[in-house]
């Protein structure tokens, strides 16, 4: 009964020293910021390597993570009473790995780019072409057929 009360004691106190920690994985791209949103407060965050990333804390609910290079670290929040509360392990991939690009069907030129991985996707910019271009003056549109004839080009002086 002693050593059931002694190890009960022990383990009530190793959980009020050592909270359940959220563990969570975020991908970023190498060169772009990312903003990062959590529904706990927290009051302090700490970088494993602040070579990788670096943090800037928007809110109490949200940071701004900034990719510096390749590779992975982790980052720690903390809520007002210095207690851990996410463990979240940040990977950087390079720019142009992993991208997905989206084009607009009514626009060609215009797309929106993601960065994808095996957990999801996230949205890395867009491109908006105003279609379609003017062709520089004294050119004609024409259209090629491979097996038709061949377009005609302007008369006259240029």
């Amino acid at each position: 009964m002693k050593y059931t009360a002694i190890a009960l004691l022990l383990s009530t106190t190793a959980a009020l020293v050592h909270p359940t920690v959220i563990p969570e994985t975020v991908r970023v791209t190498q060169g772009i910021a990312s903003y990062y949103r959590t529904d706990a407060p927290f009051s302090t965050v700490s970088v494993g390597n602040t070579n990788v990333v670096d943090v800037a804390a928007l809110t109490d609910h949200s940071l701004l993570i900034e990719a510096h290079k390749m590779g992975t670290t982790n980052m720690l929040l903390f809520d007002k009473d210095k207690a851990p509360i996410r463990n979240v392990t940040v990977i950087v991939d390079s720019q142009g790995s992993g991208f997905v690009r989206i084009h607009n069907k009514a626009l060609i030129n215009s797309f929106t780019t993601f960065s994808c991985w095996e957990g999801g996707c996230q949205f890395v910019g867009e491109n908006t072409v105003a279609e379609p271009a003017p062709l520089p003056r004294g050119h004609y549109s024409s259209t090629y057929q491979p097996n038709g004839p061949a377009p005609s080009l302007p008369q006259g002086n240029p």
